[in-house]
């Protein structure tokens, strides 16, 4: 009978019995669960793996830029101070290029430093310069450095790239300091290393890739047989997909334009060799810019253009195969068998 006199009560959506155990307290202000943190906040533009190297790595943020106010004036001022707001400014120069106004008073100091300045500053950044490559706004500086300089700072800078290879290739700043290296040292033996590390893992991440794609294009006008060969095996491997890929067409372009002429010609064999190739690229939207690439082969600009004849009426009702030929027409060089044949 006892049993009969038992108490139910709903606690947490389930039917419990009183007496088999205590209800649980209410929930209020129990803490949520929370996943554990593993790595330090950093700025947006840093991605770092552990938290010692983020420490490390951590921009100042005191000091010398709340300086910049009073440096600017000074700077605007002009007179006999000049001189030694610009010394200010460049002893400052591992704190205020890492921030926008900071970064802009840097480069109006460098237009009025002199040689010897100019060298310090190199100094001075020595053992910063991967994370001013990746930096918004201080790889604007090493961009100038590189360009002014050349061999005399591009040693130092591409020593302490090396190893991040891959990865800066895919960065939204470092890829434009990777490039400009390319262009400005491209015999440097750590530069080829550097250039190694680039293709090491995956060729089609970098053609495909919104920032690697451009690193690839800078590799295949500046770089070894052996890089080009890599590059060009990416592209015929899927002809079609890169000539039609937002991105991977701007590779394409720059292999037929900046490979040798017969790895150009085989590479444009391949692309014409699908059927209605040459016209649906002319009616793609980044397969057009192909088409014109292919124009402006000697070799192949015949066969591209009796292609574009064939498919004339298709042409003229699309947007962008209505603009080639229209272009054709207005400019006949962007063909060079045009001349030959008489007009599109």
């Amino acid at each position: 009978m006892a049993a009969m006199d038992t108490m139910l009560v709903v606690k947490n959506t389930f039917i419990c019995e009183v007496g088999i155990e205590a209800l649980s307290p209410m929930s209020v202000g129990r803490p949520r669960a929370q996943t554990e943190q593993t790595f330090c906040r950093r700025e947006r533009y840093l991605v770092l793996d552990d938290c010692e190297a983020a420490v490390e790595l951590d921009v100042p943020t005191a000091c010398g830029i709340d300086l910049v106010p009073e440096l600017q004036a000074a700077l605007e001022f002009g007179g006999s101070a000049v001189e030694s707001t610009v010394a200010s400014i460049l002893d400052l120069v591992g704190e205020l290029v890492f921030h926008g106004e900071g970064c802009q008073l840097v480069h109006q100091a460098l237009e009025l430093a002199s040689t010897t300045q100019l060298r310090s500053l190199v100094v001075k950044l020595r053992g910063a310069f991967r994370k001013a490559a990746c930096c918004p706004h201080a790889h604007h500086l090493l961009l100038k450095l590189i360009h002014d300089f050349g061999a005399e700072v591009i040693a130092g800078i591409v020593s302490e790239l090396v190893g991040e290879g891959s990865n800066l290739a895919l960065d939204p700043f470092a890829c434009a300091v990777l490039c400009s290296l390319f262009e400005f040292s491209e015999k440097d033996s750590e530069t080829i290393a550097l250039m190694d590390e680039v293709l090491a893992s995956d060729v089609n991440v970098v053609c495909y890739h919104k920032h690697g794609h451009k690193v690839a294009v800078a590799m295949l006008h500046h770089g070894l047989p052996r890089h080009k060969s890599q590059i060009l095996a990416s592209l015929q491997s899927d002809a079609q997909r890169a000539s039609r890929h937002r991105v991977a067409a701007n590779v394409m372009v720059g292999a037929l334009s900046g490979c040798d002429e017969e790895d150009a010609k085989q590479l444009a064999i391949t692309i014409m060799a699908a059927p209605g190739a040459v016209k649906s690229l002319a009616c793609h939207c980044f397969g057009q810019t192909v088409v014109r690439a292919l124009l402006q082969l000697p070799d192949v600009s015949a066969q591209a253009l009796q292609y574009l004849d064939k498919s004339k009426a298709r042409l003229q009702r699309d947007r962008f195969g209505s603009l080639l030929l229209k272009e054709l027409d207005t400019h006949p060089s962007l063909a060079v068998a045009y001349a030959t044949r008489g007009g599109a």
